[in-house]
């Protein structure tokens, strides 16, 4: 059987949500399909490494800042190749690479959304915001499929929701039940009587990682900590933030793991998530799944609620976090002993779910 040639347009393979679900899918698909990605960031991410050494081709193009080079490389990179699908997911720049790849012949385009950016666009200028029009009006018209994380991301994205597949990233829970290795809060620098406060995320003012150094600083005990798990462009300038409030002994920076699942379970005690917008939020499932206690922004959606133990509160207002953090408990609490949330399991956030429904879109004749 002749294996498809599918490309995936994305602007970078650090950790971070859509990245994580991309490198899940593609692990559990790879027999199937021949996978390329056309990143439009320069850098090698953490994912690249183990995306090729799994057969992956990683193309490199110019930043879809400077549009002009962007939409000459992706031209090139497409007319290279012979792809029979385009799924691409760089939020409104979808409506461009669809464009571009019905010029090149590409069979099936689908563009994927993933974020709910309505707040950002209302503080754009005019002529941004017909630019962003422009591109929703091509997506709607070149794209074979359309999918979204959410309602809210296929409202934002596509201003409609009919025909809009509604699929959420899901996500590979196995490792959950897997023991071999367990973590220690020693490994990361921490001592095993602290409260260790965590986050996943990519590395980006999105992510509001200023927000959780503010919530350490207040909390001006020894033994509460935080670890923040991910890579990006903020990375030198929260170091700096972290110096400047000289709580560098309580914070620590990961910039890289495939192994976030486990080392929720086994050190961290409650999960923080401040997003200033999200499309879904998966970090947020990841953590009920480890038996976490969630406080997540109210820009986080609803879906993401698969237990009782999330709470969605205004970043507006940090000490309403605090007060939050202190009813969870932070007085030297012992580590929750994991018991695995069958909800979160088998939902619709389970990788498994998530391949068969998008599979099924690219299978369709």
């Amino acid at each position: 059987m002749i294996k498809k040639n599918i490309v995936f347009v994305i602007g970078q393979l650090d950790i971070g949500g859509i990245e994580s679900w991309l490198y899940d899918f593609v692990k559990r698909t790879n027999n199937k399909y021949n996978f390329s990605f056309i990143v439009d960031k320069k850098h090698v991410g953490f994912y690249e490494p183990e995306i090729v050494s799994m057969g992956c081709e990683v193309i490199h193009i110019s930043s879809s800042k400077n549009k002009l080079a962007y939409l000459y490389d992706l031209y090139k990179a497409f007319n290279n190749h012979e792809y029979d699908i385009c799924h691409t997911h760089v939020s409104f720049t979808n409506g461009l690479v669809v464009l571009i790849a019905k010029l090149c012949k590409i069979p099936k385009t689908i563009s994927h959304s993933h974020s709910d950016r309505s707040e950002e666009v209302k503080g754009k200028s005019y002529f941004k915001r017909l630019f962003i029009n422009f591109q929703i009006t091509a997506v709607n018209l070149f794209s074979n499929h359309r999918i979204a994380v959410s309602t809210k991301s296929a409202e934002c994205h596509y201003h409609k929701t009919e025909n809009i597949e509604i699929i959420p990233c899901g996500k590979d829970f196995s490792s959950l039940s897997d023991f071999e290795k367990i973590y220690t809060p020693g490994e990361f620098g921490f001592n095993k009587e602290d409260v260790i406060l965590g986050s996943v995320g990519r590395l980006e003012l999105v992510k509001n990682h200023k927000f959780l150094l503010e919530i350490i600083r207040r909390l001006n005990e020894p033994h509460i900590k935080l670890l923040i798990i991910g890579s990006g462009s903020q990375y030198n300038e929260l170091i700096k933030t972290i110096d400047n409030y000289k709580i560098q002994d309580r914070v620590k920076i990961v910039q890289g793991s495939t192994d976030v699942l486990r080392i929720m379970r086994d050190i961290v005690h409650i999960f923080l998530f401040p997003s200033l917008h999200e499309g879904l939020g998966l970090a947020a499932i990841e953590a009920q799944a480890a038996g976490l206690p969630v406080i997540a922004s109210t820009n986080v959606p609803n879906v993401v609620d698969l237990t009782d133990n999330i709470c969605h509160l205004n970043t507006d207002d940090i000490n309403l976090w605090v007060s939050q953090l202190k009813k969870f408990g932070l007085n030297n609490q012992k580590k929750h002993v994991f018991c695995a949330s069958e909800e979160v399991f088998n939902s619709a956030f389970s990788i498994e779910n998530n391949i068969s429904k998008v599979l099924r879109i690219y299978n369709e004749k």
